[in-house]
């Protein structure tokens, strides 16, 4: 894909708000960086080291760093945004609802309205795109990573994970 076609197809990108996230996140050294990348014509968000040196791995602790570090380096080197790392050893998972959310409104769809609301005490916020939801909250998953599409939802899909991935997070609030 050209470059300019490219610059057209990528998504817009909300600013992370850094008091947004909670500060039991912050205080976990399991953070990286982000950008836009396109493979196969699609962007991506890859994982970044946030001390400039290539990409981060979600299973190599070496390539994570503290909020501090992850979120100097988006400011700095004017990347996409940040993400945190979730591990067999914190107590954290993670819903991502993709494509359930109108960028312009901030309305929900209604097949996300009840997942949202049965976290209302955990943490929400907006993907990076702005059409998403992500969920953090405390607890583990029964196995492995999770995907169920949305049936009559072109698009749209639930991920459920806990360990050995990253998620970017905005601090926005829905």
């Amino acid at each position: 894909m050209a470059a300019e076609a490219r610059a057209q197809a990528a998504p817009r990108i909300i600013p992370v708000n850094p008091d947004g996230i909670p500060r039991v996140l912050k205080e976990l050294p399991q953070w990286v960086a982000w950008t836009i990348e396109f493979r196969n014509d699609k962007p991506t968000k890859p994982p970044l080291r946030a001390d400039g040196r290539g990409f981060a791995r979600s299973d190599d602790p070496s390539t994570w760093a503290t909020f501090d570090a992850a979120y100097a380096a988006y400011r700095i080197r004017d990347l996409g945004g940040v993400g945190f790392v979730l591990t067999p050893d914190d107590p954290f998972f993670m819903l991502d609802l993709d494509k359930c959310r109108s960028p312009e409104t901030g309305e929900l769809d209604e097949w996300a309205l009840p997942i949202v609301g049965r976290f209302r005490h955990a943490h929400v916020e907006v993907s990076p795109t702005g059409t998403g939801v992500k969920i953090v909250a405390r607890g583990r998953l029964p196995g492995p990573r999770h995907v169920r599409p949305m049936p009559g939802q072109p698009g749209a899909k639930v991920e459920l994970f806990d360990a050995a991935k990253y998620t970017t997070l905005t601090g926005v609030r829905p």
